[in-house]
């Protein structure tokens, strides 16, 4: 195992051979992803050498997800990532489909990270004294993604939800859910935020991405109420708390765990008789991108509201209801078409 320290932060690259820690490090200093993003890469690439040497040594696939685990590439050369063809990434996306059982979406994650790993060696193939006839995953199709609209809760669900908060944490809570529900913070956002974060005379909220970006959210008044009431009346009385950070649980008098909110949110949509409806915190974000849309405002707000760096990503909120439709064609001229005057 090698371990690779940047400000304080230990990255393990477990059964790695030298030139795929070179490429972990290239994402980190160089491109500057954070260590969150880098892990996801080596562990979608490591899984793919994985496979490369069972086809070279073995002459077949893995059978199994644990057999793939077990395969050792520490050793494995560079050559064996150059020769790699298109027909063999391919393949490979056919035994994360046949035998490991992966989602659409996962398997589009590994091949972005294989495409970002040959752009890489075709970037640096001088320095490191190899060729390469191009990327071999240049040319692979995407697997298609099944269009779905996000889940998002209706208003009555929503006042339902902040109505059923209640018990000895109901001051954290009640800032907690409101601020998913007008702030679209992600989960790890959320978790992440500090009590210097709050601006209370400008009425902001600085926020850090899980990607190491930082940027600046509106609050509204009763969130901004919100958050004030819950550090006046709830965290101020925690004695001996040292942490920064804005929500924390009075037990442990730590930072406020993703899985502690996840479970508040179960319980407070079970009370609200709400459960059931595949309701998640993040889910809660999406509500709020869905009501802006259906408010008429600009994509691009929308877009710096929810953080999203694709345009694409926030067209996913204008969606509509069969209601929506149905409503829009009944105002419209279109429904005097054909009218008579007995009609």
């Amino acid at each position: 195992m090698s371990t690779y320290y940047k400000a304080g932060k230990a990255l393990e690259y477990d059964n790695a051979p030298d030139w795929l820690e070179a490429f972990m490090r290239y994402r980190r200093t160089v491109l500057n992803n954070t260590p969150a993003t880098v892990m996801t890469f080596f562990g979608d690439l490591r899984g793919f050498f994985q496979w490369r040497r069972s086809m070279l040594t073995q002459h077949r696939a893995p059978r199994s997800a644990r057999e793939l685990r077990e395969i050792d590439i520490l050793d494995m050369p560079l050559a064996d990532a150059i020769t790699v063809a298109k027909n063999d990434i391919e393949a490979y996306l056919y035994f994360l489909t046949d035998v490991l059982e992966n989602g659409v979406n996962t398997r589009n994650k590994k091949l972005v990270s294989i495409r970002c790993f040959y752009d890489y060696l075709v970037d640096q193939q001088e320095v490191l004294g190899i060729q390469l006839n191009g990327n071999p995953a240049d040319r692979i199709r995407h697997p298609k993604l099944p269009k779905s609209q996000p889940v998002y809760l209706p208003q009555q669900d929503q006042t339902a939800l902040l109505s059923s908060i209640s018990g000895e944490n109901t001051l954290r809570d009640y800032a907690i859910f409101l601020l998913f529900l007008t702030a679209g913070l992600r989960l790890s956002e959320l978790c992440s935020l500090d009590v210097k974060d709050v601006d209370f005379d400008a009425r902001t909220l600085r926020v850090r991405s899980g990607k190491g970006r930082k940027a600046r959210t509106a609050l509204t008044l009763p969130c901004c109420q919100a958050i004030q009431a819950y550090l006046e009346g709830y965290r101020d009385g925690i004695d001996g708390l040292e942490t920064e950070a804005l929500f924390v649980s009075r037990r442990f008098k730590t930072r406020l765990t993703g899985r502690s909110i996840e479970k508040s949110m179960e319980k407070y949509a079970i009370r609200a008789k709400i459960s059931g409806k595949g309701y998640t915190p993040h889910k809660l974000r999406h509500t709020v991108a869905t009501t802006m849309a259906k408010d008429g405002e600009d994509l691009l707000v929308i877009q710096h509201v929810m953080g999203h760096e694709n345009p694409s990503t926030t067209e996913i909120y204008t969606h509509l209801s069969n209601a929506d439709i149905a409503a829009a064609v009944s105002r419209s001229s279109l429904a005097k078409i054909g009218e008579t005057e007995d009609t």
